[in-house]
């Protein structure tokens, strides 16, 4: 497919057409829409296909990022399609808000379902960037409180569907309050859901946090949901995490190996019934699951036990409890 880039130092007003699409069954093609500060595509069509291994990619990279739960701006294409397009419609809201003088730029999970669920095999990448333009700092905050509680998951099984949502941040990825829910539901017919969590992607420091009070819920059914700590990251739970059904987490090594941190006060609830709720890679085993907290390892009501593919550390201030035959 093509390459289109549509960028602005201070604020990218994005509202036409953009294709980019593959010919003949090629790799998708990569559409790129930023503002420094920020970012407004009300009213875009963007169109990226490829075949269903090799998707297109759509890049949104304002310069900081909160999600909320809301309704969709859709409407959004329906049933077995190779080409992803967001309509919004003339007149309609942009999928950011508030006003363009703002630093940070909302999104609501209503959309990103639409993103997902919408017929396509397009990759949908949320970017920040640490903007001298503005006031923001880079960071992704999913808020599970302002408009209540967010859920963010694919459920069609349509094959084509877009089945990777990469979170790449500037500065943090911060789960800071409320409940964020990750799922992939429905029958075992069509492709997992991976999400990508890539904090520090320019400076390096960067990390997920799950706030204090703050909770993430993963609910995995027939196919696999896969939650992926990117290029060495940390994230750190003082909060609760909860793993239901299919659901894994992943420290690969890329630089270094990805860790999970149970801080103190942290709760992790593994509920899981996938074969590996942790993984790392095969030959090394060298992610790195920390428990300064609590952790639960509690199966399924099925009776299923899991396992970790990973080096796991106690400390004397971590609680493990374990289920008989859960681990």
């Amino acid at each position: 497919g093509g390459r289109v880039i549509v960028w602005a130092d201070d604020v990218t007003r994005a509202h036409g057409q953009i294709s980019a699409n593959a010919v003949l069954g090629g790799a998708g093609g990569f559409v790129e829409t930023s503002g420094q500060r920020y970012l407004d595509v009300g009213g875009i069509r963007v169109t990226a296909s490829g075949s269903e291994q090799r998707p297109g990619t759509w890049l949104l990279d304002p310069s900081d990022i909160t999600i909320t739960s809301g309704a969709a701006t859709g409407p959004y294409p329906s049933g077995n399609k190779d080409v992803f397009t967001q309509v919004l419609g003339p007149g309609s809201q942009n999928i950011f808000f508030p006003v363009p003088s703002a630093s940070v730029s909302t999104l609501t999970d209503g959309d990103l379902n639409g993103f997902l669920n919408g017929g396509s095999n397009l990759a949908v990448i949320l970017q920040t960037s640490n903007s001298p333009q503005g006031a923001g700092q880079g960071d992704i905050t999913f808020d599970g409180v302002s408009g209540g509680a967010i859920v963010i998951g694919r459920t069609n099984n349509v094959n084509t569907n877009a089945n990777q949502l990469v979170f790449n941040a500037d500065r943090n990825i911060v789960f800071s309050s409320g409940s964020t829910t990750f799922q992939r539901l429905g029958a075992s017919t069509g492709l997992p859901l991976i999400v990508q969590l890539n904090p520090g992607i320019t400076n390096g420091t960067g990390k997920v946090l799950t706030s204090a009070g703050a909770s993430v819920v993963m609910n995995g059914s027939n196919d696999e949901l896969g939650l992926t700590v990117k290029n060495g990251k940390v994230w750190d739970n003082a909060g609760t995490v909860t793993m239901n059904g299919q659901s894994i987490i992943r420290l690969p090594d890329e630089g270094g190996y990805a860790m999970f941190k149970n801080l103190s006060g942290g709760t992790l609830n593994v509920n899981s019934a996938s074969n590996w709720s942790f993984l790392s890679d095969s030959s090394v085993q060298g992610g790195i699951l920390l428990n300064l907290g609590v952790v639960n390892v509690n199966g399924t009501a099925g009776g299923f036990a899991t396992s970790w593919e990973a080096l796991f550390s106690n400390a004397p201030s971590g609680q493990l409890n374990i289920g008989a035959g859960k681990l």
